[in-house]
């Protein structure tokens, strides 16, 4: 018995000894850009790797990670290439962020999801981004961001979303799943970088060959997060006067909104309830009068309405149907439709909650 119980305390100390082992040959890998090299005709990947304690001791600028790049004339070819760059073992189940450039995203994104479809060894909830006017690469090298880590500050502004910062989470199973509905166009939130800064900006959309087609504006891509019910921050905001020359404005906060869609062989009516509130009174509205209230949301009722006008009419000239409206419609008629050709009626019903204001607006 005695010699049982220590042939098993040798195996589990050999087993831990070996475990620590390979946990130490691993680089972790946390975000991943892939671009594309027109006139060599490759694939270029490049991992940011969080550093591990020996690799920041011998860091002179305290960096939390390091980059690794490789390339390739296959995907395959360009993410192997990159173990020749390090010894280690590259990790992927901890990958927060992968950022495509617009030349990827434009005509190469099929092989790159096929690429991660395939490999057991990537987790597939990191979230998707396409690098706007830059390339993948730069954006992944930026140092601008406060903790270093730019895959990081990418993942916390994507869960954090603000009215600086208009995204969409879209990880690689939810696109995934647009990629297989034959109905459905996909879409994908994009980041900027401007003065130096980061910036989650617009929303990129693509027609039914998984082509980008073009990047909505801001406006437009806060009108697809409502219609997608992905919204959690959109900002609205009305011109109430203008004094010296200067802008005054009432601003809303829309937190929460519920969708109804009828679609019909002709029309598409869609009701939009929205929930609302107040971020800023520049023009001291007496908040405390109810008919403020019915001023201002019918204001934003035509604010938002016209936004909501103006984005599908640019999904139809880009033939891109990110909102379903053919699937829905097959769905309960098993029959298909042009969403191109039918009327979009929209109507907007925006209501501004009033809990919490307890302060009188002093008129001066």
């Amino acid at each position: 018995m005695k010699k049982i119980i220590i042939l098993l305390f040798f195996i589990f100390l050999s087993c831990s000894c070996c475990d620590y082992k390979e946990l130490n040959n691993l680089a972790i890998v946390s975000g991943i850009a892939i671009d594309f090299d027109n006139e060599k005709n490759n694939f270029k990947i490049t991992f940011e790797v969080l550093n591990d304690d020996e690799a920041s001791d011998n860091s002179k600028n305290d960096n939390r990670a390091y980059y690794v790049s490789g390339s390739g004339k296959t995907v395959t070819e360009a993410f192997n290439s990159t173990n020749l760059e390090i010894s280690k073992i590259l990790y992927l189940n901890h990958v927060k962020i992968m950022i495509m450039s617009e030349e990827i995203a434009t005509k190469k994104s099929n092989q790159i999801i096929d690429y991660f479809i395939r490999n057991p060894n990537i987790n597939i909830m990191f979230y998707m981004l396409v690098a706007k006017e830059n390339d993948a690469k730069t954006i992944l090298k930026s140092t601008s961001t406060a903790n270093k880590v730019v895959s990081e500050s990418l993942y916390t502004m994507i869960e954090n979303t603000t009215s600086e910062n208009l995204s969409l989470k879209v990880n690689l199973e939810d696109y995934v799943d647009l990629n297989v509905n034959p109905m459905q166009d996909l879409y994908l939130p994009t980041v900027t970088k401007k003065n130096n800064k980061l910036k989650l900006e617009g929303v990129a959309i693509f027609n039914n060959k998984n082509e980008l087609k073009d990047i909505l504006s801001y406006s437009e891509s806060q009108a697809i997060n409502i219609l997608l019910n992905k919204n959690r921050n959109a900002f609205y905001k009305y011109k109430c006067s203008s004094e010296n020359g200067e802008d005054k404005y009432v601003i809303i906060n829309i937190y929460k909104q519920k969708l109804k869609f009828n679609i019909t062989n002709s029309n598409a009516n869609i009701n939009i309830n929205l929930m609302a509130r107040i971020e800023e009174n520049q023009c001291n509205y007496d908040l405390k009068d109810k008919n403020n209230y019915y001023k201002l949301q019918n204001k934003f009722n035509k604010i938002i309405k016209k936004d909501l006008d103006k984005t599908i009419e640019t999904l139809i000239n880009n033939d891109s149907d990110v909102l379903g409206i053919n699937f829905k419609y097959y769905k309960n008629n098993n029959k298909k439709l042009n969403f191109k050709e039918i009327n979009y009626n929209f109507k907007v019903n925006t209501s501004i909650n009033r809990n919490g204001l307890i302060f009188e607006v002093k008129k001066k």
